[in-house]
């Protein structure tokens, strides 16, 4: 058996930390003027999401200790578990960038019709669609499948969106619309930068132990939490106006 302490205490912390911000985020949401609401609702969705897509991952993790990929497609219920995982990956971003494109996008073309959100369900539908249909794993020894190149071009364009966007917000606005829009940005971008180091290094490393991995996939946890917090405190300055 694997030594999975440090990642087990960081699962239990990251658990606890998203059901207190949800739970936050519904109180906030009751307390916030209806304006504001949908901005609120988005976010906690958002965190609801990101929170099932790690306690899918995290039971790959304990079913079959850190497999390398090319055994996991091998197994039909890890390509499905697989499957989910990117689901709810994909999933969470995309009614909140719905909500975003009001806020931040300018052109009217975009604003209105919301291209940037039908360009992810397209790409979202097609991906999934190509993956069911030619019985495509997530991922293979040699890298993406044509329906997992679609997913992965979402969550490209969504950390584009983000990012760029709250840039954007934070250059042109001043004073605390400034600095809470930098603080999304910095947040969001903490979450990116941790889960793209983790992703290479624990599932991309295969000179690494069982254990060792467990022990970085941990360490990687409870850093993610800190930019999340950041990222959802500077969007509640931003949005979450109270009601008089």
């Amino acid at each position: 058996m694997p030594d999975t302490l440090l990642y087990n205490i960081s699962f239990i912390v990251f658990l606890i930390i998203y059901g207190l911000l949800i739970i936050f985020l519904i109180i906030q949401y009751r307390q916030t003027q209806k304006l504001a609401r949908p901005f609120i609702f988005s976010l906690i969705l958002y965190f609801i999401f990101d929170s099932l897509a790690r306690v899918v991952l995290t039971f790959m993790y304990y079913i079959y200790e850190m497999e390398e990929y090319d055994a996991l497609t091998a197994d039909p219920t890890a390509a499905l578990l697989m499957l989910l995982w990117v689901i709810f990956l994909v999933y969470g971003p995309i009614y909140l960038i719905f909500i975003l494109e009001k806020t931040i996008v300018n052109k009217s073309i975009l604003k209105d019709k919301h291209i940037f959100t039908i360009i992810q369900i397209v790409l979202f539908v097609t991906g999934i669609l190509i993956i069911f249909s030619r019985q495509d794993p997530i991922l293979t020894p040699q890298g993406l499948t044509l329906g997992t190149a679609f997913i992965l071009l979402i969550i490209i364009l969504q950390v584009v969106f983000f990012l760029a966007g709250f840039l954007y917000l934070s250059v042109k606005s001043t004073g605390e619309y400034r600095k809470n829009s930098l603080l999304v940005f910095v947040g969001y971008l903490g979450q990116f930068i941790v889960n793209t180091i983790s992703l290479i290094l624990v599932q991309g490393n295969p000179a690494l132990t069982v254990d060792e991995k467990f022990n970085l996939a941990g360490l990687f946890l409870l850093l993610r939490v800190i930019p999340m917090i950041i990222m959802a405190y500077g969007f509640l300055k931003l949005y979450g106006k109270k009601e008089l």
